[in-house]
């Protein structure tokens, strides 16, 4: 089976490559815009660089991975971003046997729900990433109407150096031995870590003969959600396991809320499948990245 990865240097583009190059029936093609991006898997793909993505000849390739997105701040960034994937699919859109599992993402749903989202879950589009993630759902299902798609919206990943999350803020913290103050705390946060995330793309892929022609929607997550407060109490304990044991918790009243939580039931059954990793795991292997440094 012949895969192609767009967006292939990012953070979940790498895990990816390191799951599906375990299954030697696959080849990997993978594209990023710099080179340097895929260093390290440079005897495990054939690369593709960007400028010559869309000259691509998509004739043999069985599953298109798009991780490739617009995240820049700008109003041209996303218009650049967006014209180069609806180029993509047009320029896919005459292989009928070549297949997308489309990286979306949570967000499209309210982050100000009470229970955890299901698919059919309204969408609530409150930022431009959230109506660009959308749109581009809706691209697909036009410009590649009776191929195999899947539109995968995914929780909030987690993993070592994804600085911008807010469980990696609070472990450097308990690292320098400084205090951590919450608003609020009960705010819920449904994350997933990285590896569960690929290993579940891996999954789509391993069962890709299996899956409906029909677009389909699913969402992929952890089975649990953590309040704030309790996200900044596992950075403390697990801290202390490592040896700092100077960082203390404080909470400060608020009503402040948010909800990021997903249902992903439908994915478990349909792909027979679970995460096998915790808050606490993920926690401790930031903690190993950032003292290994």
């Amino acid at each position: 089976m012949d895969i192609f990865i767009t967006g292939a240097g990012g953070f979940l583009g790498k895990y990816i490559i390191k799951r599906l190059k375990k299954n030697n029936q696959y080849t990997i093609y993978a594209t990023s815009l710099y080179a340097t991006d895929l260093e390290e898997f440079v005897n495990d793909i054939i690369f593709v660089p960007n400028e010559e993505v869309l000259a691509f000849d998509f004739a043999g390739i069985d599953i298109v991975i798009n991780c490739a997105f617009p995240r820049a701040a700008d109003g041209a960034g996303y218009a650049n971003g967006l014209d180069f994937l609806n180029n993509l699919f047009k320029k896919i859109q005459p292989y009928r046997t070549c297949g997308i599992i489309d990286i979306s993402s949570q967000s499209v749903y309210s982050f100000q729900r009470t229970e955890p989202a299901s698919e059919e879950t309204p969408l609530v589009l409150g930022a431009v990433y959230d109506v660009a993630k959308y749109c581009m759902e809706m691209l697909i299902d036009a410009r590649c109407a009776g191929h195999k798609i899947i539109h995968l919206r995914l929780a909030s990943l987690i993993g070592p150096k994804f600085n911008q999350r807010i469980i990696n803020r609070f472990s450097y913290k308990v690292i320098a031995g400084e205090n951590i103050t919450v608003n609020g705390g009960n705010q819920l946060f449904g994350f997933l870590d990285v590896r569960d995330c690929a290993d579940a793309i891996g999954i789509v892929v391993d069962k890709w003969d299996s899956v409906s022609t029909t677009p389909q929607v699913f969402n992929v997550g952890a089975e649990d959600s953590n309040s704030l407060k309790a996200i900044a109490e596992i950075a403390i304990r697990i801290g202390k396991e490592f040896g700092f044991t100077k960082s203390d918790l404080t909470t400060v009243e608020s009503d402040e809320w948010k909800n990021t939580s997903l249902n992903a039931d439908k994915f478990y059954k349909y792909f027979k499948w679970k995460p096998q990793y915790k808050l606490e795991d993920t926690t401790r292997t930031i903690f190993e990245d950032a003292l290994s440094e």
